[in-house]
């Protein structure tokens, strides 16, 4: 465990009265503690007052193992610390690798949806149907698109 973890829940266990045995995270009571009413009542409150989104539980353990996988860790590590009982589920379900290409191209793609929506084009030129902005002639819509992605 890394110390900063260490310290965390040391001081955690502090606060609950230093139990020697039991759940670490409990009701109070010392059943434990519904994960879905924490990540309801505390976590996503906490991650959206800074302006991020909340994925629930299988995001976030995603999220973990991606980091893990971008600072260097082998994707062995990650399953052990995932505590996956088979590699190929760590790496083909959890461990997603941050191409720098696709996500150039992706920002680009954005940039470019994003001045179509803004309407520096005509806007009578657009349909919208369901909110979604239509142009009647999509090969001017595919060149713009091509030419933002390559």
């Amino acid at each position: 465990m890394i110390p900063v973890l260490a310290t965390i829940l040391d001081e955690y266990r502090m606060s609950m009265n230093n139990p020697k045995s039991g759940v670490i995270f409990h009701s109070g009571d010392g059943r434990p503690m519904a994960m879905d009413k924490l990540a309801r009542s505390v976590i996503r409150p906490a991650i959206e007052a800074i302006g991020l989104p909340w994925f629930g539980w299988h995001g976030f353990r995603r999220g973990v193992a991606s980091n893990l996988y971008a600072l260097g860790a082998d994707d062995k590590v990650v399953q052990r610390i995932l505590r996956h009982a088979k590699p190929h589920v760590t790496k083909e379900r959890y461990i997603k690798v941050f191409d720098p290409a696709v996500l150039e191209a992706m920002r680009r793609m954005q940039a470019t949806l994003e001045e179509l929506r803004r309407g520096q084009q005509k806007a009578s030129s657009f349909l919208s149907i369901d909110g979604k902005l239509l142009k009647p002639n999509r090969g001017e819509v595919a060149e713009r698109l091509n030419a933002a992605v390559c």
